[in-house]
């Protein structure tokens, strides 16, 4: 729980960069959290891009 709610800090503060393209890193463990975060995140800014790089 701790993790998701930082994701979500992570993702409200990149707000002010209005970056249309970003690239989150994440552990392979966390995937189906971020692509829940990813969903949620997108239903509110529809013109943004998020992609999630998995890893060990």
């Amino acid at each position: 729980m701790k993790k998701l709610v930082l994701c979500f800090i992570v993702l409200f503060l990149s707000l002010n960069l209005n970056a249309q393209n970003l690239s989150v890193f994440v552990a392979s463990s966390a995937s189906k959290a971020m692509e829940e975060v990813k969903n949620e995140f997108l239903k509110s800014h529809p013109n943004d891009n998020i992609d999630l790089v998995f890893g060990a």
